[in-house]
């Protein structure tokens, strides 16, 4: 079967033209240059411990909130009231125990309508996860997934009498990149670090000597596979033991493959910096406070 060469020819043509749209932003252009709210396959990687399902429950919340964006989670390391939770905190920039209930019934309702989590009680491999999202389309039409990690979903046995673990994740990857174009739905993948990668330190001339440095691309479990078949990738890191740094998080973009779309991969000393707010219920860039008043709620936009 051939494309169609006259629908590649007009996407040209719009790009000449101008008329290409950039993909959705947050409204704040520090991380508008950074990341935006794209259709395609991208990857999150970083170390344990560094707040990779935080900082990710955040952006997810930004775009909801900018954009009624919808997203549906597998998240099997954490409980759902917990994410739930963080979801409601960041949104109310509260403590839980500080909300009343008549807050959080209003912010409960926001999250109800924006986000939904599918049960972890089954073991799924990647095959049953997105049959599982084609059943779920009808009645709960999101735009990306969430899988959270990659590699708590067990291996198809039948494919792995054919194929290595390598070439495994070479067609799982495939997979994902058709799912993608086929429904036209965003999928973010959350990835651990291989063991050796924390023993990589900051070098004794530098400011974070002897601190773990950021995740490259070929640093995840699986090696380049990953960073070889996504269209985006990201690595998220924070200085966990470092006395005063713990509080920042960085967001490193490795890679973008449409720069057309919007962003750019960001120098290796200066990714986007997030710092938490007190009680951890939310992020600032500098002095500005992202959730509020930044962050306007606006009716659902087709993109």
């Amino acid at each position: 079967m051939l494309i169609n060469f006259e629908d590649q020819f007009e996407k040209l043509n719009d790009i000449r033209t101008g008329k290409l749209k950039e993909a959705p932003k947050i409204g704040i252009d520090d991380i508008d240059n950074v990341i935006r709210f794209k259709r395609n396959l991208t990857c999150f990687a970083g170390h344990a411990n560094v707040g990779k399902t935080s900082i990710i429950i955040y952006l997810m919340l930004l775009f909801a909130m900018k954009h009624k964006t919808r997203f549906l989670v597998f998240s099997s390391e954490n409980e759902p009231y917990s994410l739930i939770r963080k979801l409601v905190e960041f949104k109310s920039q509260k403590p839980i125990n500080k909300l009343t209930k008549e807050e959080l019934d209003t912010h409960y309702d926001f999250v109800y309508k924006h986000f939904k989590f599918i049960d972890c009680e089954q073991n799924y491999d990647y095959l049953d996860l997105l049959s599982l999202c084609e059943v779920i389309m009808p009645q709960y039409d999101f735009d990306c997934l969430i899988i959270d990690p990659i590699n708590s979903l067990k291996k198809n046995k039948g494919m792995m009498k054919f194929s290595n673990a390598f070439e495994y994740n070479y067609e799982m990857m495939t997979d994902f990149r058709i799912f993608v174009k086929k429904y036209q739905k965003a999928l973010w993948l959350i990835m651990h670090s291989v063991t050796s990668a924390f023993r990589a330190k900051y070098p004794a001339n530098h400011e974070f000597q002897g601190h773990p440095i950021p995740l490259a691309m070929s640093d995840v479990e699986s090696g380049n596979v990953f960073a070889n078949r996504t269209d985006d990738f990201y690595s998220i890191h924070r200085l966990t033991q470092h006395e005063t740094r713990w509080i920042y998080t960085e967001l490193h973009c490795k890679k973008i493959k449409d720069h057309d779309l919007g962003c750019k991969p960001t120098p290796f000393d200066s990714p986007l910096i997030l710092e938490s707010i007190k009680n951890n219920v939310g992020f600032k860039l500098g002095d500005k406070d992202i959730v509020r008043p930044n962050i306007i709620e606006q009716l659902r936009l087709p993109f």
